[in-house]
């Protein structure tokens, strides 16, 4: 799919800055917009497989990738969608 970037959020973080935990509900209220570039279409030039990427929080189409059972949450976003990059 031209102009397609297949990305996987990274997990809520479930302490706060000091340290603190944070119990699931609090942290299911925020998505994570940080996530890990899986696959990128070949016409794209901006981002490479491997790369950290900040998304908005709305962006992108969710996608099931994995064995059943063992499924992974992943986002097929539009090239345009990502708001920076930076290497992991």
């Amino acid at each position: 799919m031209p102009g397609k970037v297949l990305v996987k959020r990274h997990d809520a973080a479930h302490t706060s800055a000091g340290g603190l935990f944070l119990p699931a509900a609090t942290v299911a209220k925020e998505l994570p917009q940080r996530c890990t570039v899986v696959r990128v279409a070949d016409d794209v030039d901006e981002v490479a497989v491997g790369q950290d990427c900040l998304i908005g929080k709305w962006d992108g189409d969710e996608v099931w990738l994995g064995e059943q059972g063992a499924e992974v949450e992943h986002l097929v976003i539009d090239v345009e969608d990502v708001l920076g990059v930076w290497d992991a």
